[in-house]
């Protein structure tokens, strides 16, 4: 869903007019979309073919032309979904949630990001330009386009000129958003800091300028699906100390009107040196079953990690990075001197060694031969 909504939003935002339902021919058009056959994930959409795009700074993409599409294979696209889904309250927030994601706090769309993406990008093909230029630049009147003079004049109307396209458009899309009904008119809290590495008691307040703000630090909703207040949530009432490390995610609500979603992810500094991985149990022997049959030696592979300091350690929101795939749910302590036991196969770990709890399920395979181990924390280090 929120890949939908990403492309969704990427195609209001660009106002592109030929894709997913063209604004020319009123039918699907221009797009793609992906998925793996084993079932691990749903559809994955891919802008294609986007040459219409941020022509006119002002252009709105919110509504479809004859909201054009059906459920045929034929007929159906990313944006025919979601303007169905948008009847949906959940969905209508979520996609709230998605473009204050996008629209603040140095999102994607915001100036200076959006501003340094396009021109990195710039940069990749710029002599390429020089080439493209000549080999099509006459196809569309006598004197040809030129890098030096249509494609830099162009470039500079987007993304360096005073009042370029993207200094202007992330306003003007949040008024579209409002005014489609996408957006509520409720503003989203603030922060006074967005997130990073911070000092153990470090204070945050949240700020709105109507409702009642409702907080978690546990990286859940404080708004359930079904439109009430969660019950996990936390009314704010004053500045917040963070002694440990923390999504924060904060709405407004008034009446019966929620805010999107504001969400940081919060590290407090903190040594993981006690934090040691004791054994690797890659390339174990084969086993067999009870009626012979070999079992891959894979299947029997664990890692052990302890804490060998005197205090309990905070593991959530780390994840191996390299080398296989695993992440530390959100509240999840090792007290000190405790084992966590991660297997690739619980059932196989069992009936080798019995009596043994395993703590977490990885995915993915130790080399044989050898390789990189990386554990990170929630922001990557």
């Amino acid at each position: 869903a929120d890949n939908l909504i990403d492309f969704m939003l990427i195609t209001i935002f660009t106002a592109n007019l030929d894709s997913a339902i063209s604004t020319f021919s009123g039918r699907p058009n221009n797009w793609y979309a992906i998925r793996p056959r084993d079932g691990r994930a749903g559809f994955r959409f891919l802008v294609h073919d986007a040459e219409f795009t941020m022509l006119n700074v002002n252009a709105d993409r919110t509504s479809s032309p004859s909201n054009a599409g059906d459920a045929s294979v034929l007929d159906s696209s990313p944006e025919w979904m979601w303007h169905r889904l948008l009847a949906n309250p959940s969905f209508r927030l979520r996609a709230a949630d998605r473009a204050h994601k996008h629209l603040f706090n140095d999102g994607v769309f915001t100036p200076a990001s959006a501003k340094a993406r396009f021109l990195a990008r710039k940069e990749t093909i710029d002599l390429a330009i020089i080439a493209e230029s000549a080999r099509w630049g006459d196809t569309r009147r006598a004197t040809p386009y030129t890098r030096n003079v249509e494609w830099l004049s162009r470039v500079n109307q987007l993304a360096v000129n005073p009042n370029c396209y993207f200094d202007l458009r992330p306003a003007i899309v949040l008024a579209q958003l409002k005014s489609a009904g996408i957006y509520p008119a409720l503003a989203a809290p603030s922060f006074s800091q967005f997130g990073g590495v911070v000092a153990t008691g470090t204070v945050l307040t949240i700020t709105a300028p109507a409702g009642t703000i409702y907080y978690t630090l546990d990286g859940g909703d404080p708004r359930t699906l079904a439109g009430a207040v969660s019950p996990a949530a936390n009314p704010y009432t004053g500045p917040i100390t963070l002694s440990e490390s923390a999504v924060v995610r904060a709405r407004a609500y008034n009446g019966t009107t929620w805010s999107a979603l504001t969400e940081a992810t919060f590290e407090v500094a903190r040594a993981f040196d006690t934090l040691l991985i004791t054994e690797i149990m890659y390339h174990p022997l084969p086993g067999l079953e009870t009626n012979g049959t070999a079992v891959d030696g894979d299947e029997f592979e664990f890692l052990e990690l302890k804490n060998a300091g005197a205090s309990t350690l905070n593991l959530g929101g780390m994840r191996f990075a390299a080398g296989i795939t695993f992440a530390f749910t959100n509240g999840t302590r090792l007290p000190p001197g405790r084992f966590f036991v991660l297997a690739r196969n619980p059932a196989r770990f069992a009936a080798r060694y019995p009596g043994v709890a395993v703590d977490g399920v990885y995915t993915g395979k130790l080399d044989n031969s050898g390789e990189s181990l990386r554990l990170a924390h929630v922001l990557g280090t």
